[in-house]
Order: structure tokens, then C-alpha cells, then sequence
């Protein structure tokens, strides 16, 4: 009778113990996925925060030295190549910056490629006198869909083109609206192939931020009405960050 006593109690230990191991084990191939999932998701925000690739730097430099610019021109478009090489240099990698210098990215980004764009081309920034500029924002949550509108919706368009950035405090936090007169959200993806890529990171990031948190950042894109006629169409995409925000990487991301 003690022996089997004996044995009962072995194997509930071992059984115990196998348990408690393949918890363990799972947990942590949970945590490493995770963990890998994760981090592939910074590397490619990484990659992606090269914001003066060789395809836009060949471009404008074709541009500038075409003989086609003046010398206040000249040295607008230069500034503009430096401030984006300087901005890759030292802050590649970053996943958080200041709205303030996201915005000057993006009109740097702007400056450069809007001499391609066929005229009339109007650039409007709304932005509250009370916008906080030192508000933190995943970077590229500007340039990304600023980029799109542009090669996606409004290269196509004939007739007056207009893009228009809007920065406005609110009860809830910060309200960011992007928006054109372009050909539209569904027609620019049906002809853009690709288009979605720089989105879909955008996306991946601020899933990412989330998680931490429990008011979360929306972001948003859908068909936009610019005006009292219904025929002019476009895009909009609106963006909400939560005043009680907090960017920490999850910890899981330090692991070496």
C-alpha cells in the first residue's frame, strides 16, 4: 500500500513538475515571439525613416540642376536635402518625435517634391495657436500619409490640387487632420500598387504604443468632401492622440 502511496505521489510530483516546465516553455516561446514580432516591427519603422531616399534625392537633384531654378529656389531646395539628410542621420531609428519637427520635416518633404507637382498646387497649414509642438507622435505619422496624398491622390488630378494640414488641440488631446481634393482614398489604392506599405507601418507602430495604454491613438482614413460640391473628392485622414499619453516602449523591446 505504501508503495503504491509512494508511487501515486511521484507521478503527481513529476506530473507537477512536467506542467509547471511546459508552462514555462510556452510562456517564454510566447514572449519570444513577441519579442521578434515586435522588434521586426521597429526595424521596419528603421528602414522607413530613411525620409530622403535615392530615388527622391535623384530626383530633385535632376531638378535643381536642370538650369530650370532660380538662385532663391536653389538654395530652398538644398536646405531643404540637408535638413532631411541631417534628420536621417541622427534620428534613424527613433520611433517618437516632436510634432514640431515632424512638421518640419514635412514641409522640407514638401518643398523638395512640390516643384514636380503640375500647377495650380496649394499647400495649407492650420495650425491652433495652442497646438503644443512639443507633443510626441510616432514618427512619420505626418510625412507617410502627406506622401501619399500627394503621389497618390493628387498627381493624378487635373484642375486645381490642394492639401491642407490641420493641427487642433481638443478636450480629449491632439486632433491631426491630412487632407486633399484629390481622386480619392479607394480609386489612389486601386492604381497605386504598393501604396499601403507605409501605412500598414504606421499602423504596426501605434498598434505597438497601444498596447501600453489605455486611451489609445485612432487613426483613420476615409473618403473626404472638401467644400459645399459634392463632386470634389479627396482624401482625409484623421489622427487623435490622447493627452495622457505615454510612449514607452514595452519593455520587452530592450532585451539584448
Amino acid at each position: 500500500m505504501y508503495l503504491i502511496y509512494f508511487i501515486l505521489s511521484i507521478t503527481t510530483i513529476a506530473l507537477i513538475i512536467l506542467s509547471v516546465a511546459y508552462y514555462r516553455e510556452r510562456k517564454r516561446n510566447h514572449s519570444d515571439h513577441e519579442y521578434y514580432r515586435q522588434t521586426i516591427t521597429l526595424l521596419k519603422l528603421q528602414t522607413n525613416r530613411n525620409r530622403l531616399s535615392p530615388h527622391l534625392l535623384f530626383n530633385v537633384l535632376s531638378i535643381i540642376t536642370s538650369g530650370n531654378e532660380n538662385q532663391e529656389s536653389f538654395r530652398t531646395k538644398i536646405k531643404a536635402i540637408l535638413m532631411l539628410l541631417r534628420d536621417t542621420v541622427e534620428h534613424t531609428g527613433q520611433a517618437v518625435i516632436p510634432l514640431k519637427q515632424e512638421i518640419e520635416l514635412v514641409k522640407s518633404y514638401l518643398e523638395l517634391i512640390e516643384t514636380k507637382i503640375p500647377k495650380p498646387f496649394s499647400i495649407i497649414y492650420d495650425i491652433h495657436p495652442n497646438t503644443n509642438m512639443d507633443q510626441l507622435l510616432p514618427a512619420m505619422i505626418l510625412q507617410i500619409p502627406v506622401e501619399n496624398a500627394v503621389k497618390h491622390g493628387l498627381l493624378p488630378l487635373e484642375g486645381d490640387k490642394i492639401l491642407r494640414i490641420l493641427l487642433t488641440p481638443i478636450d480629449s488631446g491632439l486632433q491631426i487632420r491630412i487632407e486633399d481634393n484629390g481622386i480619392g482614398f479607394a480609386s489612389s489604392v486601386n492604381r497605386a500598387f504598393g501604396a499601403g506599405t507605409g501605412l500598414k507601418i504606421i499602423q504596426q507602430t501605434i498598434s505597438l504604443f497601444n498596447e501600453a495604454n489605455s486611451e489609445k491613438i485612432t487613426f483613420t482614413i476615409q473618403e473626404n468632401r472638401m467644400g459645399s460640391n459634392p463632386s470634389v473628392t479627396g482624401t482625409l485622414v484623421e489622427i487623435k492622440i490622447p493627452s495622457a499619453y505615454s510612449f514607452l516602449i514595452p519593455e520587452i523591446l530592450d532585451r539584448k
